[in-house]
């Protein structure tokens, strides 16, 4: 059972450095005081040096970075549609939109251009009070994405009333792995205890150009 909880814990950890990573020296977040839903205990402390989002730079810090964003406080299909324009030509195939429960519950269920049978048919949100893809972009529910982030999409430990999503061009993207989740024991006889750690050895990163357009952040949303 320790083994499982402590694989997952890493999984979750690598999916919130993959959203809210940043390897700068002053991370674009709050994190210190960032215990994302509760997810992270306080010890040890959060933001320091051991803090999982420093480990490389994260989509939303990419998106910044790449001048590829765009507010979304009107929530509405056109300015989905211009967020999605932002990454250019690579907006036209093969992306993946990643958005926060609130995101979908309080925004994508809501859009006239999917809610309702004469529109979007058997697969109205009305009937089925979910949605799988919009625009021919795959929906990954993450609870990384949090909903407590200010009016410019970022974690400030002040303004915590808002959400967002992310869209991403997936072959753009690479998890370079030197080596999995390894989980190992040792037996320590001397106080009758078992001692387990598990490691795993991975970045993320893009071999694309450092201007290119390949991921978009999508913030200032309503939660509710």
């Amino acid at each position: 059972a320790l083994q499982r909880q402590i694989s997952m814990d890493l999984a979750d950890a690598m999916e919130d450095a993959l959203i809210n990573g940043d390897d700068s020296a002053t991370h674009q977040d709050d994190i210190a005081n960032w215990n994302i839903r509760g997810r992270w205990g306080a010890s040890p402390a959060l933001g320091g040096s051991a803090d999982h989002r420093r480990a490389f730079k994260g989509m939303r810090k990419q998106a910044f970075a790449r001048s590829c964003t765009a507010d979304l406080s009107t929530f509405n299909y056109a300015n989905l549609l211009g967020l999605k324009a932002e990454m250019g030509e690579l907006g036209l195939q093969n992306v993946v939109m990643f958005a926060s429960p609130e995101a979908v519950l309080a925004n994508l269920l809501e859009l006239a251009e999917v809610k309702t049978i004469d529109v979007f048919g058997q697969f109205a949100t009305i009937l089925s009070g979910q949605i799988a893809n919009i625009m021919g972009m795959p929906i990954i529910m993450s609870r990384f994405l949090s909903a407590d982030l200010n009016t410019a999409g970022k974690y400030d430990n002040v303004t915590k009333t808002k959400t967002g999503i992310l869209m991403a061009h997936a072959p753009s993207w690479y998890i370079f792995e030197r080596r999995g989740i390894l989980v190992e024991t040792d037996r320590k006889i001397d106080v009758g205890a078992t001692e387990i750690v598990a490691t795993m050895r991975s970045t993320f990163d893009t071999l694309d150009l450092d201007a290119t357009k390949n991921v978009a952040f999508g913030f200032n949303m309503a939660i509710s």
